[in-house]
C-alpha cells in the first residue's frame, strides 16, 4: 500500500512497553521537518526496510505508527515517515519487539505517536551538479496531511531523479597478462521516478463503531531509465580489434496499487482484514551495435515486456487470553503472476522469440504467542507453515508445490535500564524471484542465462544474539552476531544440456557481526556533537558446483562501514555534517567467469546546514570528495572455471565530485 496510516487521535494509541521515550524537545537542536528526520536521530537506532518478498507475511519494518504496523508494500520506512510532519509527532517510543503481538518484529522498534491536527504538510527540493555530467534538477516533492472529523488523509506527489556518469579505461589481456585490446568507455544513466499516493483513514471516535479502523490506499508510479555505454577500442596485439561499440538500454515502467484494510473489535480481541492488488508493466529495450574497422557492423536488439500482478487477502486476529499473554492468529493468500515476452534480433539471423508465463498460489498460516514472563524477561514464539504452488504455464510441465514449516523463537532480557540482551532462532523460507524462470542475454559481457523452471526456494536456520546499550546521552547502540545455515542456496550452475543459469546447491553457511552505535558527546566534549557508526563483517561459505572448493556466496558483501559526524553549533541555526563510507564485495561467480567489483577509496561527503534561512532549511554539500574509483576485474575461462583463462578484462571508472543543494520546509 502507498502510505503510512494517517495520524490518529493520541487516545487511539495501542498500549506499548517503551524502554525509552523521546519527546520533540529531544530533537529541537536538529529542527526536524518530518518524522523521518526525528527517527534518524534516535541514538543507536537504524531503520530496517521490507524484505521485498511477495505477500505481506510477517512484519519486517521496525516502525509503528500509533502502535500499529503500517500496511505498506510500495513504500519503505523513509517514504512512510517523510509524510508525517515533525510538528504532529507527540513522542517516539523505543519498544522491544518481543513485547508486541506483531509477528516478525524483533529488537528495537520505534513507535511514532502522532496527534490528529489541522492541515499540514512538507515540501522538498534538491539539485545536484556533477563533474562531466548533466545537472540533476528534477528531484523533490510535497505531502499534505489533514483530518476532518473521523476522516483523515495523507497525499503525496514526488518527482525522483538520479543521473550517473562514469568514464574510464578497460584493458583486455590474454592468459599471460599481455594486453591485446584497449578500450575507453563512457557510461551514462538517467532515472526518472514520478509518483503519487493517497491514503484515507476512517477512525470513528464515538457511537457504535468506536474502535473500528479502516484505511484505503492508492498509489501509482512511472519509472523511466535510460542507460548507455559507448566504447572505442584499439588493437594492441594481433588478436585484438579496432573499432567502436554502443549499447543502449533501460526500462519503461508504470505500476499502480490499490489496498484497503479494516479492523474491528471481535469478542475479547480485534480482527483485521487486508486486501491488496498491484500491477506492473515494464519494457526492457536493449540495442547493441559493434563496428569493427573494415567489417560490416553487427547489430543486435532485445525487447522484453514483463507484466506482473499481485493479489493479497490477509486476516489477523489479536487477543490477550490472560494477563501477560497475547495471541495472534493470521492467515494469508497471495496470487502472483508474470507474463514475459522477449524478441531477439541479430544481424544475419532470423528473429527469435521467448514467452514465459508463471503463476504462483501461496497460502500461509501463523500462530504467534507473546509472553511477558517478568518485568525483565519477554518471550515471543511464532510457528507456521507456507504452501506454495508455482506453475510455469508457458511449458508443458506439472506445477511444483512446496510445504515449508517456518517460525521464530525470540527472547529479550533487560539486565538494567541501560543494558538489554536479545536472542532468536528462526526457520526462514525464501521466495523465488520470477526472473529465475526467464532467459536473458547480457550484450555487454557477452553471456547468456537460461531460465530454470525446476528451481526451488532456499531455506535457512538463522541464529542471532544481540547486546544493546540505550542511553539518551553517551554511547548507545547494538552489537549483533548472526549465524545462518542454508539449504537450496541459489547460485549459477550448468544444466545437463550445457546451458548456464540459476539452480540450487546443498549446504552453505554465513556468519556476521554488525555494530550500530551512536555516541552523543554533549557532556563529554561539547553540546551538539554526535558520532554515528554502522558497520558489519560477513563471512559466507559453500561448496563450489564447478571446482568443488569452498568459496563465499556469489557477490555477497564482505564488510562495510558508514561513519557520520554531526555538529549543531549551540545557539545558532548552523550545523555541519561529515560522512565516510565504504564496502567490499566478494567476487561474483558464473560457471565460466569470475568478476570482482571494487570501490577504490571511500566515499566522503561534507554538508553545511542552515536550519532557518528565509524560513527554509538549506543544505549545501559536496559528495565524493576523494573522487573514488569503481574497478572491475573479470576472468573468462574456456569451458568452465576448471579450464584455462581465455581472457581477462579490467576497467577503472571515475564518477566525479558532486555538489548538492537541498531545501526543505513545513507549512
Amino acid at each position: 500500500m502507498a502510505t503510512a496510516q494517517t495520524p490518529l487521535p493520541v487516545e487511539a494509541t495501542e498500549p506499548t512497553s517503551p524502554q525509552d521515550t523521546y519527546t520533540p524537545d529531544y530533537f529541537s537542536q536538529f529542527q526536524p521537518q518530518t518524522a523521518f528526520d526525528m527517527v534518524g536521530r534516535l541514538p543507536g537506532f537504524s531503520l530496517e526496510s521490507d524484505d521485498g518478498g511477495r505477500g505481506f507475511g510477517q512484519a519486517s519494518l521496525n516502525i509503528l505508527i500509533n502502535g500499529r504496523r503500517p500496511s505498506s508494500k510500495s513504500q519503505g520506512p523513509r517514504e512512510i515517515l517523510e509524510q508525517i510532519t515533525a510538528e504532529t509527532v507527540v513522542r517516539i517510543e523505543i519498544v522491544d519487539g518481543s513485547t508486541l503481538d506483531i509477528p516478525g518484529l524483533q529488537g528495537q522498534v520505534a513507535n511514532v505517536v502522532v496527534k490528529a491536527g489541522e492541515l499540514s504538510g512538507t515540501w522538498r527540493y534538491a539539485a545536484r551538479f556533477r563533474q562531466r555530467s548533466q545537472p540533476q534538477l528534477l528531484e523533490g516533492g510535497i505531502s499534505l496531511t489533514g483530518r476532518r472529523g473521523d476522516l483523515g488523509f495523507t497525499a503525496q506527489v514526488e518527482m525522483g531523479q538520479f543521473i550517473l556518469d562514469e568514464v574510464g579505461v578497460e584493458n583486455f589481456s590474454d592468459a599471460d597478462g599481455t594486453i591485446f585490446e584497449e578500450r575507453t568507455e563512457r557510461l551514462t544513466l538517467s532515472d526518472q521516478r514520478p509518483n503519487a499516493s493517497l491514503n484515507l483513514a476512517w477512525t470513528p471516535s464515538a457511537g457504535p463503531l468506536t474502535g473500528h479502523v479502516a484505511n484505503l490506499n492508492l498509489s501509482g508510479q512511472l519509472f523511466n531509465r535510460d542507460q548507455s555505454n559507448r566504447e572505442t577500442f584499439i588493437a594492441r596485439a594481433p588478436q585484438g580489434r579496432t573499432g567502436s561499440s554502443f549499447v543502449t538500454g533501460g526500462e519503461d515502467e508504470y505500476n499502480y496499487e490499490i489496498g484497503a484494510d479494516y479492523a474491528v473489535p471481535v469478542g475479547a480481541g480485534q480482527f483485521k482484514m487486508i486486501g491488496l492488488y498491484r500491477y506492473e508493466d515494464s519494457d526492457f529495450p536493449t540495442r547493441f551495435t559493434f563496428a569493427q574497422d573494415g567489417e560490416t557492423p553487427f547489430r543486435q536488439t532485445i525487447f522484453r515486456d514483463d507484466r506482473e500482478s499481485e493479489t493479497i487477502l490477509r486476516g489477523e486476529y489479536n487477543v490477550a487470553p490472560a494477563t501477560d499473554h497475547t495471541l495472534q492468529f493470521s492467515g494469508e493468500y497471495a496470487l502472483n503472476t508474470l507474463k514475459s515476452d522477449t524478441v531477439f534480433t541479430r544481424s544475419g539471423r532470423d528473429d527469435a522469440f521467448d514467452s514465459v508465463e508463471v503463476e504462483e498460489n501461496r497460502f500461509e498460516g501463523f500462530l504467534t504467542h507473546g509472553w511477558t514472563i517478568s518485568d525483565a524477561f519477554n518471550l515471543q514464539t511464532s510457528i507456521g507453515a507456507e504452501y506454495s504452488e508455482i506453475d510455469v504455464l508457458s511449458i508443458d510441465a506439472e506445477p511444483q508445490d512446496f510445504i515449508r514449516p517456518k517460525g521464530t523463537v525470540a527472547a529479550s532480557y533487560v539486565l538494567n535500564p541501560e543494558w538489554t540482551l536479545r536472542g532468536s532462532v528462526e526457520r526462514r523460507v525464501g521466495q523465488l524471484g520470477f526472473g529465475n524462470f526467464i532467459s536473458t542475454i547480457n550484450v555487454t559481457d557477452v553471456n547468456a542465462t537460461e531460465g530454470n523452471d525446476s528451481i526451488v526456494p532456499d531455506q535457512r536456520w538463522v541464529l542471532e544474539a544481540e547486546v544493546q546499550r540505550h542511553l539518551a546521552k553517551g554511547l548507545s547502540g547494538t552489537l549483533t552476531g548472526s549465524v545462518q545455515f542454508l539449504e537450496d542456496q541459489i547460485e549459477n550452475i550448468r544444466f545437463e544440456n550445457g546451458t548456464i543459469g540459476p539452480g540450487n546447491l546443498d549446504g552453505g553457511r554465513s556468519v556476521s557481526l554488525e555494530a550500530d552505535v551512536t555516541w552523543v558527546l554533549d557532556e563529554l566534549v561539547t553540546p551538539g556533537l554526535r558520532v554515528e557508526f554502522n558497520g558489519a563483517w560477513i563471512e559466507s561459505e559453500l561448496d563450489d558446483p564447478i571446482t568443488g572448493e569452498q568459496r563465499p556466496f556469489s557477490g555477497d558483501t564482505n564488510w562495510f562501514y558508514d561513519l557520520e559526524v554531526r555538529y549543531d553549533l549551540p545557539g545558532t541555526p548552523w550545523a555541519f555534517e561529515g560522512e565516510i563510507e565504504r564496502s567490499v564485495l566478494y567476487p561474483s561467480y558464473r560457471v565460466d567467469e569470475i568478476a570482482q567489483n571494487r570501490f577504490i577509496r571511500p566515499e566522503v561527503e561534507l554538508k553545511v546546514i542552515h536550519k532557518d534561512f528565509l524560513g527554509i532549511q538549506w543544505t549545501v554539500g559536496m559528495q565524493n570528495m576523494l573522487d573514488f574509483r569503481f574497478k572491475r576485474e573479470r576472468q573468462v575461462f574456456n569451458d568452465d572455471r576448471l579450464g584455462t583463462i581465455r581472457r581477462e578484462e579490467n576497467f577503472t571508472r571515475r564518477r566525479g565530485r558532486r555538489l548538492i543543494i537541498e531545501l526543505t520546509d513545513t507549512f
